[in-house]
């Protein structure tokens, strides 16, 4: 046993490995026999998974090393995490607005700048501006129509512009718009030209021209008939056509 000393050490959810901390606030790693795998010389480690921890240099900045401190996701992040109840890692570059994202096996999925992530039942939603991108809870990127399984119709994108074909990959309406979302549990959907938006219905039929505006620069609108969902705060929300 080496006689290692610590003013902390803290157990991790691998029994193999416990974190260790010195009198100058620096972290390390032991295994379970309390050898020494790695010095005290981090500003901070976490246990991540399996044999991965999250780590951070002298100089704040977080990435991915193993027990043998070899490094999987490079050392320059501000915030890394797993995302809750799933094996995606989300790492950020606040300066940039850029987000990276990892798979399970810590290969890079997507880098993208000034996304939103979302967590739905059983996928992730990558938000952007002019298009929305969608992975499993392992980093699989799913295509559209694999997420929203039970549409009849699924949103397209050709030559910058927006419309819906079938699941056949028939065009049933025109690439008309700059955005649409995908058909609601309603039958609905969004419809984007210039900056406003307007609604359609499972069957092609366009409900509202688009005349909307002034939405959340976060995400979609939703909608229910011509009316556009509002959130209020504390879950609340309410549909309005106004």
């Amino acid at each position: 046993m080496t006689d290692l000393k610590y003013t902390s050490i803290l157990k991790t959810q691998n029994d193999n490995y416990k974190i260790t901390i010195n009198e100058d606030g620096f972290y390390g790693l032991i295994n379970a026999q309390n050898e020494e795998l790695i010095e005290n010389k981090y500003s901070y480690i976490e246990y991540l998974f399996e044999d991965y921890f999250i780590a951070a240099n002298k100089n704040g900045k977080l990435g991915v090393i193993n027990a043998k401190e070899e490094v999987k996701i490079d050392l320059k992040y501000d915030v890394l995490q797993k995302i809750d109840t799933t094996n995606v890692i989300e790492a950020k570059i606040l300066k940039e607005k850029m987000s990276n994202l990892y798979s399970a096996n810590l290969d890079l999925i997507y880098s993208v700048k000034n996304a939103v992530i979302y967590k739905e039942n059983n996928y992730l939603r990558i938000y952007l501006q002019d298009e929305d991108k969608y992975l499993d809870f392992n980093g699989k990127v799913l295509e559209n129509k694999e997420v929203f399984k039970n549409n009849t119709l699924i949103a397209s994108k050709k030559d910058n512009k927006w419309g819906f074909i079938d699941r056949d990959g028939n065009i049933v309406v025109e690439y008309n718009y700059d955005k649409v979302t995908e058909f609601n549990e309603y039958g609905f959907a969004g419809i984007k030209v210039n900056n406003k938006w307007g609604v359609i219905a499972s069957n092609g039929n366009i409900v509202k021209e688009p005349i909307y505006e002034n939405f959340d620069l976060n995400s979609d609108p939703e909608f229910l008939g011509e009316f556009y969902k509002v959130y209020y705060g504390y879950g609340e929300y309410y549909y309005t056509n106004k």
